[in-house]
């Protein structure tokens, strides 16, 4: 990526359009040849209102940035703030974001246009709600049909427009919709779920050639009723998805199509079942109103008041469980990102954040395997982006976590606050707990570097972390949590 007077210009697979993002905008320009269908696609656009595609409209020459030829047509886009990735959502929101795609084809079906692509790496996801993003994937048919990925438009160059354009579309569903949305989603639901983020990431579009196969979506076989029952499951749903390609070839009617795989995927239930973590805020006394109350405890009190002040704007929450505290920051009006490991305690804030329009962004996500940039094996461009590059906010909350990395996972004090660090602007909330606390002295299995090595506790102390705090630049003050044994660090630089 090159920055060019405060732009940063993106790499980019696109021959129609060249993108830039601003601090608070993303420009495309448009190529001169595609100037004339872009418009008349941007018509077409306004008349679907507002919604599932990002916000979109021409710059007129005032409006440009510096960096941006003003005689050019330009787009400007709406900046959804975060960028996240299909790996990093829980099952719901992978699923709401398939429904957008098939919802978002089935509306521009209607006036001609069509997707090129159908991948989840063209959906972000703002306030609970799945945007598509890259606005020159929507084409026309005579685009579509110009498109030289595509095998159909080879071999069946001589067809007629509906015999070639089912053809089209069917490839785009086997090459795409069924390996990066269907398959993930079957194995969500029917298959085992620990590895599915881990298998999409690996399978991330350009950035590998395997692709998310029928293999992974079969659960982990046992001879017991619930494996032979998921196995069924996934079988006739993978069958009645064949069965919507046959009926395209044969009838050449798109919309019966993706009406069919809309209900498809509808029908997958893909919801988890719950945890042990689910209630913490709850045995924790914590699960309050978030209007600021005398009734709040320590950490609570802490909490809110380093927040609530105007040079924070962002914040991301590490460990976030339910996510309270999340939504504590979004009601005092910041944009937040809270990421957690138990995909339970990110679906039930997922929820939460769609029913109420709050402006936060959940995602399932390892603290000690955060993502890393990914480059295309094709030609070298960044596909992803690294998560400090992508998540790092004004503050950010570490709260009930920096003891289990340290005591629990055997992470050194340093290792820990590089971490934070790289995903910090300006302040970081850190919550240590004492050893003395009876969570560290009674629960053995929850720390097991610790009770491994009793001598880890020879360098835990908080007099230390402040002293390593102050080392990188921030002045440290301290604040009572709750219980005592605990203790709240505002850091700020």
């Amino acid at each position: 990526m090159n920055k060019v007077a405060g732009l940063q210009k993106m790499a980019s697979c696109d021959a129609m359009a060249t993108v830039y993002i601003s601090h608070d905008a993303v420009y495309r320009v448009i190529d001169s040849a595609s100037q004339k269908s872009v418009e008349e696609m941007l018509e077409v656009i306004r008349q679907l209102g507002e919604g599932s595609i990002v916000h979109t409209e021409v710059c007129s020459e005032i409006d440009v940035p510096d960096g941006i030829d003003d005689s050019l047509f330009v787009l400007k886009h709406k900046k959804v703030m975060f960028i996240s990735y299909p790996h990093e959502w829980c099952a719901a929101m992978l699923k709401d974001a398939a429904l957008c795609q098939t919802a978002l084809s089935k509306s521009l079906l209607r006036h001609g246009l069509f997707l090129k692509d159908a991948h989840p790496w063209n959906i972000l996801f703002e306030k609970g709600r799945p945007i598509f993003v890259d606005f020159t994937s929507i084409v026309t048919r005579e685009q579509l049909f110009s498109e030289e990925y595509l095998r159909a438009n080879q071999c069946y160059a001589g067809a007629t427009d509906d015999i070639r354009l089912a053809q089209v579309l069917k490839e785009i569903a086997e090459r795409m919709y069924l390996p990066y949305f269907f398959n993930p989603l079957c194995a969500y639901a029917f298959g085992h779920r620990p590895y599915v983020a881990n298998e999409i990431e690996r399978s991330t579009l350009n950035a590998s050639r395997s692709k998310f196969s029928i293999r992974s979506c079969l659960p982990v076989f046992r001879l017991r009723p619930s494996a032979i029952i998921s196995s069924i499951k996934w079988l006739i749903a993978r069958l009645r998805f064949s069965s919507s390609i046959r009926l395209l070839e044969k009838s050449a009617r798109p919309e019966r199509f993706f009406q069919r795989v809309e209900d498809i995927t509808q029908g997958l239930e893909v919801q988890t079942s719950g945890s042990a973590y689910s209630n913490y805020y709850q045995l924790k006394g914590e699960d309050q109103s978030w209007d600021f109350s005398q009734d709040w405890n320590g950490k609570q009190k802490a909490v809110y008041e380093a927040l609530n002040t105007p040079k924070i704007t962002t914040v991301l929450d590490v460990a976030c469980n339910t996510g309270w505290y999340s939504i504590l920051a979004a009601k005092l009006g910041k944009q937040v990102v809270a990421f957690d490991i138990d995909e339970a305690c990110i679906e039930a804030l997922y929820g939460r954040v769609k029913a109420e329009n709050l402006n936060i962004l959940p995602l399932v996500m390892n603290f000690s395997q955060l993502s890393v940039r990914r480059d295309s094996i094709y030609d070298g461009k960044t596909i992803l982006i690294d998560s400090s590059d992508r998540l790092s906010c004004d503050s950010l909350m570490a709260l009930g976590i920096f003891h289990h990395l340290t005591l629990g996972a055997g992470m050194s004090f340093e290792k820990v606050l590089e971490h934070l660090i790289s995903l910090c602007k300006h302040q970081m909330i850190i919550e240590f707990v004492d050893a003395e606390d009876a969570m560290i002295k009674n629960e053995p299995e929850f720390f097991p570097a610790y009770f491994k090595n009793k001598e880890l506790l020879a360098d835990y102390s908080v007099r230390r972390l402040v002293a390593l705090c102050e080392e990188r630049g921030f002045r440290v003050r301290q604040e009572s949590s709750h219980p005592a044994t605990r203790s709240i660090l505002i850091c700020e630089r």
